[in-house]
């Protein structure tokens, strides 16, 4: 479950509003930790207060929409991780803070941005969510806290993500010592420590580019001795979710690719 955390002492703060990402867990301890862009929009933070929480990737990368959301039901208390594009970012976060996430953080898309590098930037929410009054429609109100990760920072947290896709993050204002992170651990200080299980009915994709792509598939309760059809029709649902999630230069890739996997699929079951 994610926490809302507040630091005994607090850093002096930036001329530039700036916000950070910070994974706390075994075996990272505080380090590494990225310097992130507001938003105009959600949790204010101030007084040194966190949010920690297990990290999930939305499912599409680039979800926009609920009805299409396939692991919503996974976001409740934990920090969703979603990647720029499609629609806006306020958008984005109503979408994932309806299925309860405690936070969000937002990758940009554009490659060769980085923090040290781009102007100031901060989030703005929609025009299109404020009546002719300038207020918002039908109440709808963003309060969980929400941050942007440029392109190059962004790469390297989903690279660690792949290593340890449960790791327990910390989004603020500032960052914690990482003393303090280990200190914690020690402890036995829950919020720290990570739940120490395997992930298992979670379909994984990632809308960048990377040398190793994890995939978890839905078997649907279908095993060795299933029935041939059984297993043929699981194997056919999960192509056409990886048809509509992933994103292939061009047809004669995305062909291979399942022709590829559909050959694998049924030699193991």
């Amino acid at each position: 479950m994610g926490k809302f955390w507040k630091e005994a002492s607090l850093e002096t703060a930036l001329m530039r509003d700036e916000r950070s990402v910070q994974i706390v867990s075994a075996p990272h301890f505080g380090l590494p930790a990225w310097t992130a862009a507001p938003a105009t929009f959600g949790m204010n933070f101030t007084n040194g207060e966190k949010v920690i929480g297990e990290i999930v990737l939305v499912d599409p990368f680039k979800a926009c929409n609920s009805s299409q959301l396939f692991n919503g039901n996974e976001l409740r208390g934990k920090i969703a991780v979603i990647l720029r594009g499609d629609c806006m970012f306020e958008d984005k976060a109503l979408l994932v803070q309806r299925e309860r996430a405690v936070g969000l953080i937002i990758i940009d898309n554009q490659q060769g941005s980085s923090f040290e590098h781009m102007p100031y930037f901060a989030m703005s929410g929609s025009a299109a969510n404020l009546d002719s009054d300038g207020q918002k429609k039908n109440n709808m109100k963003v309060e969980i806290p929400v941050v942007f990760l440029f392109y190059f920072e962004g790469q390297q947290f989903l690279d660690l993500i792949f290593d340890d896709p449960k790791m327990i993050v910390s989004i603020g204002e500032n960052k914690f010592n990482p003393v303090y992170c280990f200190e914690q651990f020690l402890r036995q200080n829950f919020i720290f420590r990570r739940e120490q299980f395997a992930i298992s009915n979670q379909f994984l994709s990632i809308n960048a580019e990377r040398t190793i792509l994890y995939i978890n598939f839905y078997f649907d309760g279908v095993n060795e001795s299933s029935l041939v059809e059984e297993k043929q029709a699981v194997v056919e649902r999960n192509i056409e979710w990886i048809d509509s999630t992933i994103q292939f230069p061009d047809i004669k890739i995305s062909t291979k690719f399942s022709s590829t996997f559909k050959s694998t699929c049924i030699f193991v079951t």
